[in-house]
């Protein structure tokens, strides 16, 4: 039975969102917030706009490219896979990736990696030089050699996460359970909490027998000048597409209600709930994030590209995209909130965004607090 403060926040959000479109913030957006109430998950979502302006209506099933929350949830793999004896945090990437074995490079821990950077730099367009076929056998380990390379000259930014050292430690954490990374995935996160294939899951271009993602419900990101065309229905950021869609860190695809799931998870394991995620693991993170303002995925409340407003607890940790899209994690209300977007269709120029996120988040927790009871 639907609460009158579900109902509350469906449609406080909805007004919202909608605002969102009239203001031009983005086409479309999605939005589902998730808590305990004793015993029970309780949900409140709403949507609004379109794919694109001139596009099919967003609806609850409508997949947004996670681009960078997908290192949220390689690092909770990474932290399972170690738990679970899958995988020694403490080893080098080199040892599970023959491709870069011996050629002498100053490679991270998997730990160093999934922590924040492993002395990798923030990011490198490491596809505008690769020599073969994107997507193919030949492109991934010739990216993954890249990738390791760049560690013998770091530019790194200690404020920031690297994606190359993310693209690394998703491929290790692939080899070391002998799975597809999508599969782990569906097993290890999406199954526990019910989430349905399509609603969470990597679109891969080149491999069409894994597909499970309708593309008639993916937002379109930008334009992209590389590929000569707006992107939809595969990863906005280069490298991952070059690596076949599926990497560690973007690719994933999602409903907002699947994004959610990632926080409740993280919500059971503060509580002592997933024995595959302990207690004692979730607060190193925490303690780790609260430290350095980031770590395994999560950005502190106070990092600069938080962006999410005042109201949540000081404790809270999540992550804000450059697509526009956030995931948060409020431990003291024990609320998981997730909004989905394309605010930068057609382009990232457009940074109404800023703006918008944390007024949406600060209206949305306050009003989460003044219906508590109803």
């Amino acid at each position: 039975m639907v609460s009158l403060r579900q109902k509350k926040l469906s449609k406080a959000m909805q007004i919202l969102l909608s605002s969102g479109v009239a203001g031009r913030v983005f086409p479309g957006a999605s939005c589902s917030i998730v808590w305990k109430e004793g015993a029970k998950v309780r949900e409140a979502a709403a949507v609004a706009g379109r794919l694109a302006p001139d596009g099919s209506a967003v609806e609850a099933d409508t997949l947004y490219d996670l681009h960078d929350l997908t290192q949220a949830w390689t690092s909770t793999l990474g932290l399972m896979a170690a738990e679970e004896k899958c995988i020694d945090l403490g080893r080098t990437v080199d040892e599970l990736l023959p491709e870069i074995q011996g050629k002498g490079f100053q490679v991270p821990t998997i730990r160093d990696a999934l922590e924040g950077s492993g002395r990798l730099p923030r990011w490198g367009a490491l596809f505008l030089d690769l020599p073969h076929a994107p997507a193919s056998a030949a492109a991934k380990r010739w990216m993954l050699v890249e990738a390791a390379r760049r560690g013998d000259a770091p530019h790194q930014d200690v404020t920031h996460f690297s994606e190359l050292a993310y693209l690394l430690a998703g491929e290790a954490l692939a080899r070391a359970c002998d799975e597809h990374l999508g599969t782990l995935f569906q097993k290890w996160i999406s199954a526990p909490y019910d989430v349905p294939k399509d609603a969470l899951n990597f679109n891969p271009p080149n491999q069409p027998r894994r597909r499970t993602l309708d593309e008639r419900k993916m937002a379109p990101t930008e334009r992209c000048e590389w590929r000569g065309r707006v992107v939809t229905s595969e990863s906005l950021d280069e490298n991952a597409t070059v690596c076949g869609g599926v990497a560690g860190h973007a690719g994933l695809f999602a409903t907002a209600s699947a994004a959610a799931a990632l926080g409740t998870l993280w919500l059971d394991a503060l509580a002592g709930k997933r024995s595959e995620l302990p207690r004692r693991r979730v607060d190193e993170v925490r303690t780790l994030v609260a430290e350095k303002g980031l770590g395994y995925g999560w950005y502190h409340l106070n990092h600069a590209d938080s962006r999410v407003g005042d109201v949540l607890s000081p404790n809270s940790f999540g992550r804000t995209s450059i697509t526009g899209s956030a995931l948060w994690i409020d431990p003291e209300r024990q609320l998981s909130i997730a909004l989905l977007d394309n605010a930068i269709h057609p382009t990232r120029a457009n940074r109404r965004i800023d703006g918008f996120l944390p007024d949406f988040f600060d209206r949305v927790v306050r009003l989460f607090d003044t219906t508590q009871g109803e």
